[in-house]
C-alpha cells in the first residue's frame, strides 16, 4: 500500500512544490498553533507571557525561517499535504497531555518497542488506541480480510474504505496519528510461511484472531520466542495475559487447551472445534446474549456477534495491559474481567444469578458400589429359597422398568403372595402434564416387568391397583402355579434386555419385513401410528424440534431436564438415577451446547431475542436419520385417571421390548405429553398449571401441526412417542438405585 510521504521543509523538493501547487491537494498548515503549543508545552510558565513564547519559539527555530522549519506529510489515500514540527517535537508535542500519567523517559521507552497484531476487528480498535497512546513505535499488523459492510458494526472506518484490506485501513489509522510510525503489514494473515516474519523481533503480541487453530499456532510460536501474549475477547470484558517471556513453560491458555495443539485443531470441523472454544471461554463466564447467540449461530446468525462498544473497551483494556507490561509495572499471567454490567449497575438490574451447571464433581464412593446395573443379570436362585426370594426376584425385576428422565417414581414391599410397588411421589417428573398421572406410565412398566417374572416362576400374576388417600399401591398378586404363557423364560430376558438408544444410524434403512405388524400386536388395544415416510419424518422432526426448543427454554421444563442429568459415569453412580451424558450420544458441538444451555440465567437472554432455534436442529437431524416414527396412544377407557395410565405404562413395555426384540433402537420422546399438557391447561388449569406464555405459543404452533398428522381422539391419552433406528448398541444405559433404597418391609 502508499505509505504516507514525509518532506523536510529544509530542503528544496520538486515534489513537494508540486503537491502544494496542486489544486486537488487540500493543503493543512497549523504550525504557527504547534509551535505555541509545543513551547507551552516546554515552559508552561510562558503560557500567559506571549513575548516569552515568542522568544522561546524563534531560539527552537535555531535560526530557521519559518518555512524551513519542521515537515510536511502526503497522506496520498486522503491527497491531504499536511504541515508538522520535526519528527522528535511533533512526537513531544502529541504525547504530551499523557504526563505525568507517562513520563518522557517512559514515552521514549514505550517508542521503541515493537508490537504484532493479529486479527484487525478488535485489533483496529487495539492498534489505533495504542497509536494514539505512543505505545509502541513498530506496528506489525496481519489480517486476510477486507472491509465489509457487516464489519462496520464494530469497526471505524469510512464506507469510502469499503473493499480495502483491513490491514491497509489500520495501517491509515496509524499513520493519520503518527505518520512517523513504522508499520508493517500482512494482508495475508498470519500463514505457516511468514509466522518467523510476523513475529521477529516483536516484544508482544496481540492476538485477535478467529481462527482457533491460528490461535494455538501464534501461542506455539509465541512460547517458543518468549513473547508475551494479550488478547481481549469483546465479551464480558475478558482479557487473557500470557507472560511467555517470564514463563517459557506455562501451558497454553493456562491449561485449558491441554492435550490439543494447532496441527490436530486443524484436522477438527467447525462443529468439532466448538468444545475447544468453551473450554476457552467457559459458559459460565460469557454473558448471557452471547449465550443466546452460541446455540444459534448458523441457524439465525452467521457469527459471533460482536458490539462496537466491547470492541472500543477492548481497545483501552488491551493498551493499559500492554503499557504496563512494557513499564514492568504488571508481571502476571492469568485472565481478568472488565465487565461493565457488573461496574456500571444500575439500581434495577437484576443480580446475576450464580452459575447452575450440571451436578457434578461427585465421588462415587459406596453408593457406586450399591447400585443396580441393568444389564447385569438376575435370577431368583441368588435371592434363596421360599416366597421372600420369589418377591424379590420380582421386584429385582420391575425395577429395571423404564422411567421419564430415569426417576423410578417407586419402592416395593411385600405380602404373603405379592409384590406391593408404592407410587413414589417425590419422584415425580414436573415435566409431565397431568401431575402424577405419567408416573403410572412406570408403574405400570414395572408390573409388566413383575408378571413376566413371576411367569418364569411357573405363576401366572395378576395387577391391580389400590388407592390409600394421596398413597398408591400397584400390587401383582401371585395365582397358583401353572396356566403361565408358552416362551415365559424368553419374554422375561427379552424385557430385561430392553435399552433405550439415542445413538443416529448411519443411514437409513428399512424396518425389518414383519416389524411393524409386530409391534402393533404388542400394542394390543392400544393404537400404533408408524411414520417411514422421509418427508413425514423431515415434518415430524420440525415439529420435534420445536417442542424441543420450548423444553430447554421454558424455566420449569428447563430446570426439570438440569435435573435429570448427570455429568459422568461417576455422577450417575453417585446417585443411581437420572441419565448420564454419555447415553445422549451427543456429538461433542452438542454437548458443549448443552454445556451453555444447563445455566439458567441464559434463558432470559434466549428468550428476550426470541432465541433458541437452533436448539431444533439436533431433532431434525435425528428424525432425518431415523427408520422410523412411533406414536402409542391409548383408548383405554376414562383417561386420566391412575388405572388407564397403568395399564398404558405395560403396554409401553410390551412395545418396546418387542422393538429391541426386533433389533430397533428406541429413543422415546416427550412432545405428545406437552401437547396433551397444552390442551389441557385450557380446559382444566386449576389442575395443570399452564406453561410460560411465551413458550406456550411456540409450542402451539408445533402442536397444530402435530394434530394435523394425528388428530386428538376423546379419551385417547400419549402412551409413547419413539423414534426407530438401526443403531449401533448405546454407550451407557441408566443405572437404577441401590436395592436398599427401594426394598422395605423386609423384602
Amino acid at each position: 500500500m502508499k505509505k504516507p510521504v514525509v518532506f523536510n521543509a529544509s530542503v528544496q523538493s520538486d515534489e513537494l512544490d508540486a503537491l502544494r501547487s496542486d489544486p486537488t491537494v487540500t493543503f493543512v498548515d497549523t504550525l504557527d498553533e504547534q509551535l505555541h503549543d509545543w513551547v507551552t508545552a516546554l515552559f508552561p510558565r510562558l503560557k500567559n507571557d506571549e513575548p516569552g513564547r515568542l522568544e522561546a519559539i524563534d531560539r527552537l527555530l535555531g535560526g530557521l525561517l519559518r518555512t524551513e522549519f519542521g515537515s510536511y506529510v502526503y497522506f496520498p489515500w486522503s491527497r491531504h499535504l499536511v504541515r508538522l514540527l520535526p519528527e522528535a517535537a511533533f512526537r513531544e508535542l502529541r504525547c504530551d497531555r499523557n504526563r505525568n500519567k507517562i513520563t518522557r523517559r517512559e514515552q521514549t521507552l514505550l517508542a521503541s518497542k515493537k508490537v504484532a497484531i493479529a486479527g484487525l476487528s478488535v485489533g483496529l480498535a487495539v492498534a489505533t488506541t495504542l497509536a494514539q497512546e505512543g505505545v509502541g513505535g513498530h506496528f506489525v499488523l496481519a489480517d486476510f480480510d477486507t472491509l465489509a459492510v457487516s464489519n462496520l458494526n464494530r469497526l471505524q472506518a469510512p464506507l469510502a474504505w469499503l473493499g480495502l484490506p483491513k490491514t491497509t485501513i489500520a495501517a491509515r489509522k496509524i499513520w493519520e496519528i503518527d505518520p512517523f510510525a513504522t508499520v508493517t503489514l500482512l494482508p495475508e494473515g498470519v500463514t505457516d510461511a511468514n509466522i518467523e516474519h510476523f513475529l521477529d523481533g516483536v516484544d508482544l503480541l496481540v492476538e485477535e484472531c478467529d481462527s482457533l487453530g491460528l490461535k494455538l499456532r501464534l501461542r506455539e510460536a509465541a512460547r517458543e520466542r518468549r513473547i508475551p501474549v494479550v488478547m481481549e475477547t469483546s465479551d464480558a470484558g475478558m482479557l487473557d495475559v500470557e507472560r511467555f517471556d517470564l514463563e517459557p513453560e506455562r501451558p497454553i491458555f493456562h491449561g485449558r487447551t491441554d492435550g490439543v495443539d494447532s496441527k490436530t485443531l486443524d484436522r477438527l470441523t467447525s462443529k468439532e472445534k466448538v468444545p475447544l472454544f468453551l473450554r476457552i471461554v467457559p459458559p459460565e463466564r460469557m454473558t448471557s446474549r452471547m449465550a443466546a447467540s452460541l446455540i444459534d449461530i448458523d441457524t439465525t446468525i452467521s457469527s459471533w456477534p460482536q458490539l462496537a462498544s466491547a470492541v472500543v473497551l477492548g481497545g483501552a483494556v488491551v493498551t493499559d495491559t500492554v503499557r504496563r507490561i512494557f513499564l514492568n509495572e504488571f508481571q502476571t499471567s492469568g485472565r481478568f474481567y472488565v465487565d461493565l454490567r457488573k461496574i456500571v449497575a444500575a439500581e434495577n438490574d437484576v443480580a446475576e444469578e450464580p452459575p447452575t451447571p450440571l451436578p457434578g464433581g461427585r465421588e462415587p464412593g459406596a453408593l457406586a458400589r450399591a447400585v443396580v446395573d441393568p444389564a447385569t443379570p438376575i435370577s431368583v436362585k441368588s435371592q434363596g429359597e421360599g416366597r421372600k426370594a420369589e418377591l424379590r426376584f420380582l421386584a429385582e425385576a420391575a425395577h429395571r422398568a423404564p422411567s421419564a428422565g430415569n426417576a423410578q417414581p417407586w419402592w416395593f414391599t411385600a405380602e404373603s403372595d405379592a409384590l406391593c410397588i408404592h407410587h413414589d411421589r417425590s419422584r415425580d417428573a414436573r415435566m409431565a402434564p397431568y401431575g402424577r398421572f405419567p408416573s403410572f406410565l412406570a408403574l405400570g412398566a414395572a408390573a409388566e416387568n413383575a408378571v413376566l417374572a413371576a411367569a418364569t416362576l411357573g405363576y401366572r400374576a395378576t395387577v391391580s391397583l389400590e388407592k390409600t388417600g394421596d398413597h398408591a399401591v400397584v400390587r401383582v398378586s401371585l395365582g397358583a402355579r401353572g396356566d403361565v404363557p408358552p416362551g415365559a423364560a424368553a419374554a422375561f430376558e427379552k424385557a430385561l434386555a430392553r435399552t433405550t438408544n439415542r445413538r443416529r444410524s448411519l443411514m437409513r434403512t428399512p424396518l425389518p419385513d414383519g416389524a411393524q405388524a409386530a409391534l402393533v400386536e404388542a400394542a394390543g388395544p392400544a393404537s400404533l401410528h408408524v411414520f417411514t415416510d422421509p418427508s413425514a419424518l423431515a415434518t415430524l422432526g420440525s415439529i420435534l424440534g420445536r417442542v424441543d426448543r420450548g423444553r430447554w427454554i421454558e424455566e420449569s421444563l428447563h430446570e426439570e431436564i438440569v435435573k435429570e442429568l448427570r455429568r459422568d459415569r461417576n455422577d450417575a453412580l453417585a446417585t443411581g438415577d437420572g441419565l448420564e451424558l454419555a447415553s445422549l450420544e451427543l456429538s461433542a458441538a452438542d454437548a458443549a451446547g448443552l454445556a451453555v444451555l444447563v445455566h439458567r440465567r441464559h434463558l432470559d437472554a434466549i428468550r428476550a431475542v426470541d432465541g433458541g432455534l437452533g436448539l431444533a436442529a439436533a431433532s431434525t437431524d435425528d428424525l432425518a436419520a431415523s427408520d422410523a416414527f412411533a406414536v402409542l396412544e391409548g383408548d383405554l377407557g376414562d383417561e386420566n385417571t391412575p388405572e388407564t395410565w397403568l395399564n398404558g405404562g405395560r403396554i409401553v413395555a410390551r412395545v418396546w421390548t418387542a422393538a429391541n426384540a426386533l433389533g430397533l433402537s428406541v429413543h422415546p420422546h416427550a412432545a405428545p405429553f406437552l401437547f396433551r399438557r397444552q390442551e389441557d391447561s385450557r380446559t382444566a388449569a386449576d389442575r395443570v398449571p399452564a406453561l410460560e406464555a411465551v413458550v406456550d405459543g411456540w409450542l402451539d404452533d408445533a402442536r397444530r401441526d402435530f394434530r394435523q398428522i394425528i388428530p386428538r381422539t376423546p379419551n385417547v391419552i400419549p402412551l409413547l412417542a419413539f423414534r426407530l433406528t438401526a443403531a449401533t448398541a448405546a454407550t451407557a444405559r441408566a443405572f437404577r438405585r441401590p436395592l436398599g433404597d427401594v426394598l422395605r418391609d423386609g423384602l
